[in-house]
């Protein structure tokens, strides 16, 4: 126990009694520690199935609205997630951010690695963890923008085939639904 500078308050001690972690190249603690102890380097050209690197891609640090970055850490299988065993339905998992389903999967981890079952953690247990990429709410919004660009609110009216081809481009983003904004919100990750 430590006496804090007000000698009315006490700091109780705590513990990290179990980790969970996700990164390039490791799905679990023990990979990437043997990630770490063998040095490797888990930087790979970014995945077909997340973006096309080629249109964002310029050699030239300087270039406007590209990266002159050509590898990134990228996570394996974001798409996969236990959404029975953990009782989310289906279609909330469809309008949740990915980072929310890789924590939820990172505290079960923790949970295991500290040797409790999901149903018998102690009653004070604290959940730490931050966030700060956004990617997936722009995406949900991307559906909202185009056709507010299709209908002109946004600038010019476009002429039909413009207007169909933004509507393509986006037809593969899930509409909004009554979940959409918890599943999105960085504020909801711990929670």
């Amino acid at each position: 126990m430590s006496k804090s500078s007000n000698a009315d308050t006490t700091s109780e001690p705590i513990a990290i009694v179990g980790m969970g972690c996700r990164f390039a190249g490791a799905d679990d603690l023990h990979a990437f520690w043997q990630v770490s102890l063998e040095g490797r380097d888990t930087f790979t050209e970014p995945p077909a199935d997340r973006w096309d690197h080629a249109a964002f891609f310029d050699t030239n640090a300087r270039a406007r609205d590209k990266s002159y970055c050509p590898v990134g850490a990228f996570i394996d299988d974001i798409q996969s997630f236990p959404a029975v065993a953990l009782q989310v339905p289906p279609r909330r998992v469809e309008v949740m951010d990915p980072q929310q389903r890789l924590s939820l999967e990172c505290a079960l981890n923790a949970i295991d690695d500290a040797g409790y079952a999901t149903g018998d953690l102690p009653r004070r247990t604290g959940v730490f963890m931050g966030v700060t990429a956004m990617e997936y709410r722009t995406i949900g919004s991307a559906r909202t923008v185009a056709q507010m660009m299709a209908s002109g609110q946004l600038g010019q009216e476009l002429s039909e085939d413009d207007a169909a081809a933004i509507a393509k481009a986006v037809e593969r983003v899930v509409p909004p639904r009554p979940f959409t904004a918890p599943g999105a919100l960085s504020n909801m990750v711990a929670a």
